[in-house]
């Protein structure tokens, strides 16, 4: 007759809690960078899809030329989307109708022409410029705005004082696809572009003073 064997069962063995929170930890770090890398890349590829020519910013302010009292500039869209532009103008009659991503139709603002763009001036604080002044702006702007289609670009001027070293002025602008169905876009970030006056003259740009030929 054989006798049974009687086993023994160990208790389980308790895992170091301090040890627990290490691995955790580790786990939770290599979560987050593959997180970050795969935002990162996801952004590469939008903003390189997204730009027409590669090699430029999205939107941004490109200098022309000067004359005594002004300094003309030209806004850049070079994204595949319609942004909108505040300006002294409601209603373009251009031949250019576009479709926004909301499904609204409109008329975009004629391309390569001067348009009085609403614009900012702040002090620039890359520049150690003591005791300088904004000039006061005087609007007399009517409620306009309109739409700078994807790869066009419009003109304007600003007085040559307001792009003295030390200040900067920025046009304020947003993308058809942040406005919704009502047309509402006040819960979107606010996207700026600026145009410092230190970059006229500066070797870092290679943007030369140019008289503006009449």
């Amino acid at each position: 007759m054989n006798a049974g064997k009687i086993g023994i069962c160990a208790a389980p063995r308790q895992a170091d809690p301090v040890r627990l929170r290490g691995i955790m930890k580790k786990i939770l770090i290599l979560m987050l960078c593959l997180a970050a890398t795969t935002f990162s890349q996801n952004r590469e590829e939008t903003e390189s899809t997204a730009r027409i020519n590669p090699e430029k910013p999205t939107v941004y302010l490109s200098y022309v030329c000067q004359d005594e009292k002004k300094i003309h500039l030209r806004m850049n869209n070079n994204t595949i989307w319609h942004v909108y532009v505040e300006v002294d103008k409601s209603y373009f009659p251009t031949k250019k109708p576009i479709q926004l991503q909301n499904g609204a139709k409109v008329y975009a603002i004629p391309n390569n022409e001067k348009i009085p763009v609403f614009y900012y001036a702040e002090r620039d604080q890359l520049e150690d410029v003591k005791g300088i002044k904004i000039p006061k702006l005087e609007y007399h702007f009517t409620n306009g705005g309109g739409w700078l289609a994807s790869n066009d670009s419009i003109l304007f001027s600003v007085p040559i004082e307001l792009l003295r070293k030390g200040l900067k002025i920025y046009v304020e602008f947003f993308y058809e696809w942040e406005m919704a169905k009502s047309g509402d876009t006040r819960k979107e970030p606010e996207h700026r572009v600026y145009f410092r006056g230190a970059d006229i003259g500066s070797l870092n740009t290679g943007i030369k003073a140019t008289a503006c030929q009449k």
